[in-house]
């Protein structure tokens, strides 16, 4: 397959297609496509961040600090979830696991606008809605998908996806309050 079929196959799996998550599971290619899109689009955003307003010095450190967070994030991440998966009765391996889950990072395209969260703008509004709509969406794209290749119910599916991703966003806000508290207290 070409790459421009694994987009086509990425806007499969972000509308809930179990045929082509299935096949990508077993594709042993899917890995580097599937990797190549998610970094593609970390690209992009440090692309477009290059005309915001950041220093210099932040602009060339998004192209190396974006694509690497991206793999680091997606490794810790869907292996959390891998984890609670098996607990609850997944039958699936890691890596077929994880190939499927880096295609819909297609849809962080719909991110990537640069807005000013300090000024309130139509836009600015547009565009938190933008990433509301684009982070439930990729939550039941990934318990779709755990479901699928995992073979578990939907209810085992939903708590895999959501305990995971409670604890990451329960360490990221923890993480968030210490920097926060660091640079106010200094």
């Amino acid at each position: 397959m070409e790459f421009v079929e694994y987009l086509q196959d990425a806007w499969k799996v972000v509308t809930f297609d179990e045929k082509t998550m299935s096949n990508l599971s077993k594709d042993k290619n899917a890995l580097i496509y599937g990797l190549a899109i998610a970094l593609a689009v970390s690209l992009l955003s440090a692309v477009v961040q290059l005309f915001m307003d950041v220093t210099p010095l932040e602009k060339g450190l998004n192209f190396i600090i974006l694509p690497v967070t991206t793999i680091l994030g997606t490794l810790i991440i869907y292996g959390l979830t891998h984890l609670f998966a098996k607990w609850l009765g997944g039958k699936a391996d890691f890596m077929p696991f994880y190939k499927v889950l880096l295609f819909p990072h297609i849809l962080m395209v719909l991110n990537i606008f640069p807005f000013d969260v300090e000024e309130i703008t139509t836009f600015g509004v547009i565009m938190v809605l933008v990433i509301i709509a684009t982070a439930i969406w990729s939550l039941l794209v990934d318990i779709k998908i755990t479901k699928v290749i995992h073979q578990l119910s939907i209810g085992r599916a939903v708590a895999a996806v959501l305990i995971s991703s409670g604890i990451i966003l329960t360490l990221l806000v923890g993480l968030a309050v210490l920097f926060i508290n660091s640079v106010v207290y200094v």
